[in-house]
């Protein structure tokens, strides 16, 4: 029997680790934990460490601001 891919549950393991030790996510986890409600059945990791890159944190919700980086049309095409 062949053994599940390392991702297989990654989103349940993602929610748990927020809701017992929100603290300890990364910037992009908890950017990538947001998106999975947004993107359902797909990988939002590599999307959530460029908006993490080319946004930051603290201007994540300046919609404005995301709407006019290539994030958008990056974001549109999932």
């Amino acid at each position: 029997m062949t053994e599940k891919p390392h991702y297989h549950g990654h989103r349940k393991r993602l929610l748990e680790k927020f809701l017992s030790h929100p603290d300890s996510l990364q910037n992009y986890e908890l950017i990538e934990l947001l998106l999975t409600f947004v993107y359902p059945r797909r990988d939002t990791k590599p999307l959530a460490k460029e908006i993490e890159t080319e946004v930051g944190m603290r201007d994540l919700f300046e919609l404005e601001k995301l709407s006019k980086t290539t994030l958008s049309i990056r974001a549109q095409a999932l």
